[in-house]
């Protein structure tokens, strides 16, 4: 990710947006982090207030058990002196009781004290003037001590006197007499509703919330909110700070279980039947807090978002400086910079490169196959060509390297490494890959590939310029093997180099000189046996060189053009010379690819047939394999309009190429040529491939001719095999025309009963 964004951007771009980035970022994270640290002291603060504000219940309601206490040891004390029969000391007990009930009530509703299963004492006269309802004394068991808390009831204490529609609860003491015997118990209800009133002015805050619960159970005794509806018995798990108060006995929470989030603080009293807990809502806690937080980031937001017009205003104008002194170094058509940067730029920055410890490698890019596109799908098609090159190329290359189009189809890169060779050799095969990947322009799948010539300092030169002209030599030796490849710029290269372009200026001036000669090599048809034409061979006797033989010279004239003029000559020389031979003798004549995509190949041909009057069905023209990979429909089109002018077509050197038996069924040949390569294993590999080739044209009803045969054991195979005609030394090496009266008779003294009529007229 890193990576790409770097490339897509310049460094001040990268620059001016990463520094806004790391203001931002620094504005932003100083803000959050301070809005945090707010946040959090705020939290401890109401945390603090809900410990302070259940520490000011538990006082309360310590009070109010102080309270049941004191009656609980005057009921002890009037039991006492019942048994003892003490009237005037149970007259000033009661007084006390009732004193007590009414001037620290703390919630109480009534209470009862209980003698051996009967009533003896009540705040209420009522209950003395009834039985007891059960549920009234139900005690503790025999034996127990201490308060005992039961759960809430909806009822009225001992069936009168009390509201049959208020929730109490009730609270029961033993009492003991003076040997310790259990004697009785004193019972006292509870409103919890007066409980919850006490509480609720020590209540106060956003949210808040009061609890007073059963120690045993958990069941709310009193509670700020909705108090009747909190007095049924509630589950543990709902209320996580009842277990951490029984566990821990008092302190703070935060706690977001019940499905809101709460600040609780809790107390459990140690000798005390009960918890407490006051919490608050942290939202509405905090909503102050929550305010000013969006104020603060919307303060924040809008200095970033200022800081980054700023930015772009000033990176704008900055970049718009820079663009205009750097529009004359780039290339209008990619985009890419042009061979003026790399003349004025590129010499400096690899100066101060080589002063830095840096090496260098300059790659040189030629397309393959180019010039066709652009010939047969127009410039538009081309220039968008072009165009998806440079930015797959851009794709290819790192940031520090430097993309340029110098020309055509031309494109140079140049990098600045440690690891010279071993980067530009990865660099150059990753460019090869991806240069030679199907194109879609405007509705066309158009496939080409690529050449990289690659030169590396200081063995290509020691200056920028020099590093180019030997990429440039390099990539010649590319594309003199096919291309599609790279290769390593070599100082031996040169001196090929200048061999080759010393050749090429003498080629220039072999026609001219007549240094050009066409020998013909005879074609044998074997079923009749007889010589049934030759093939044109071109021969160049260079004044200084000798003979000079095609392979040599014919890729120079393809590269430099100079076989149209040189091809047109040999057909001319060829079937002239073919007009003085039997009739029935035909004339093969070899099209390079260039000479075939030549628009006015067929009027060339039916010219040069007008003008030496030579029958067409005389003349067979040889087509490489090369021919038919390119465009199937022009070259289809161009081989249905030479066969209409009578001429014969044969598919030359199969075998050597990219062969595909389809070429046999999709194109109108009359022959195939099977290369001599496959006889040197006749009895392996390379006869199995002969005797599938031949059988297949038989089907197809096409003559067949096998190249290089040298003994008569292959002639001998070859006949048996069914093969239509044979060529090859065993027969004749290719001669001068004035050798072929000499060629008949030798070829006719190898073939017994060779017809005299196929000897040349004189």
């Amino acid at each position: 990710m890193l990576a790409r964004l770097v490339r897509r951007f310049s460094p001040a771009t990268l620059i001016a947006y990463g520094g806004w980035a790391l203001l931002a970022l620094v504005l932003l994270g100083g803000t959050l982090i301070s809005l945090h640290q707010s946040r959090n002291a705020q939290i401890k603060a109401v945390l603090a207030r809900a410990g302070a504000g259940s520490a000011a219940i538990e006082q309360t309601m310590l009070r109010a058990f102080e309270a049941l206490q004191t009656l609980q040891t005057l009921a002890q004390t009037r039991l006492q002196l019942v048994d003892t029969g003490n009237s005037d000391g149970i007259q000033a007990i009661d007084a006390q009781l009732k004193d007590t009930v009414l001037r620290h009530r703390f919630g109480i509703r009534d209470a009862l004290i209980v003698r051996r299963g009967w009533p003896d004492w009540s705040s209420e006269t009522g209950h003395l003037d009834h039985p007891l309802d059960p549920s009234v004394t139900n005690a503790p068991p025999e034996g127990a001590d201490g308060m005992r808390l039961d759960s809430p009831t909806m009822s009225s204490p001992g069936g009168a006197g009390g509201a049959a529609d208020a929730w109490l609860f009730k609270t029961t003491w033993p009492l003991r007499d003076q040997s310790g015997a259990p004697a009785g118990w004193l019972i006292v209800w509870i409103d919890p509703l007066a409980w919850s009133e006490m509480i609720r002015p020590l209540t106060s805050g956003p949210g808040a919330i009061s609890m007073v619960q059963r120690r045993s159970d958990g069941a709310f005794l009193a509670r700020t909110v909705n108090p009747r509806m909190a007095m049924r018995e509630h589950p543990l798990t709902t209320d996580p700070a009842f277990a951490r108060a029984v566990r821990e006995g008092s302190g703070t929470m935060q706690d977001s279980s019940g499905g809101v989030d709460r600040l609780i603080g809790f107390r459990a009293p140690p000798n005390v039947p009960i918890v407490i807990s006051q919490s608050f809502d942290t939202e509405m806690s905090l909503a102050d807090f929550t305010r000013l937080r969006r104020i603060v980031l919307a303060v924040v937001g809008v200095l970033v978002i200022g800081a980054l017009v700023g930015t772009r205003l000033i990176l704008s104008n900055y970049l718009l400086r820079r663009r205009l002194g750097e529009q004359a170094m780039l290339d209008p058509l990619t985009g890419l910079f042009n061979r003026r940067f790399f003349t004025d730029i590129m010499s400096r920055r690899f100066q101060i490169a080589r002063r830095s410890g840096l090496s260098a490698a300059v790659l040189l890019v030629d397309l393959d196959g180019f010039k066709q596109v652009n010939d047969t799908r127009g410039h538009p098609v081309g220039d968008a060509l072009l165009r998806q090159v440079a930015e797959r190329l851009s794709h290819c290359v790192g940031a520090d390297d430097v993309a340029l189009r110098l020309g055509g189809d031309e494109f140079a890169i140049v990098r600045l490494c440690h690891q010279q060779r071993r980067d530009a050799t990865a660099l150059a095969r990753f460019i090869v890959s991806a240069l030679s990947k199907i194109y879609e322009v405007d509705g066309y799948h158009l496939r080409i590939s690529a050449s990289v010539g690659v030169a590396l300092y200081p063995a290509g030169g020691e200056q920028l310029n020099d590093l180019l002209r030997s990429a440039d030599i390099a990539l010649y030796f590319v594309k003199a093997d096919g291309g599609d490849a790279y290769r390593i710029f070599d100082p031996a290269m040169e001196e090929t180099v200048r061999t080759r372009r010393a050749l090429e200026i003498d080629l220039r001036e072999a026609l001219v000189r007549n240094q050009l000669e066409v020998y013909f090599q005879p074609l044998v048809q074997l079923e009749p046996r007889r010589v049934c034409g030759f093939e044109a061979l071109l021969r160049w006797h260079h004044p200084v060189l000798g003979m000079v033989m095609p392979g040599r010279f014919i890729p120079i004239a393809e590269e430099t053009g100079l076989i149209a003029s040189i091809g047109e000559w040999v057909l001319r020389q060829a079937c002239r010379e073919a007009t003085n031979w039997p009739p029935n003798t035909r004339i093969a004549v070899n099209l390079s690819p260039v000479q075939f995509e030549r628009s006015d190949i067929v009027d060339i041909v039916a010219s040069i047939l007008r003008e030496t009057r030579l029958s067409p069905g005389r003349l067979e023209l040889e087509i490489t394999e090369g021919v038919v990979m390119r465009d199937i429909g022009d070259v289809l089109a161009t081989m249905r309009r030479l066969q209409g002018l009578g001429v014969r077509l044969a598919l030359d050197d199969f075998g050597t190429g990219y062969s595909s038996l389809s070429y046999l069924r999709s194109f109108p040949f009359d022959k195939v040529k099977i290369d001599a390569s496959f006889l040197a294993d006749l009895h392996g590999d390379g006869g199995t491939i002969i005797r599938a080739v031949l059988g297949l044209c038989g089907h197809l009803h096409l003559d067949t001719l096998v190249e290089g045969v040298e003994t008569e054991e292959q002639l001998h195979w070859l006949r048996n095999e069914g093969c239509t005609e044979v060529q090859g030394h065993l027969f004749s090496p290719p001669r001068p025309a004035g050798g072929v009266n000499e060629i008949i008779a030798n070829v006719a003294a190898r073939i017994p009963g060779l017809p005299a009529r196929t000897m040349v007229r004189s």
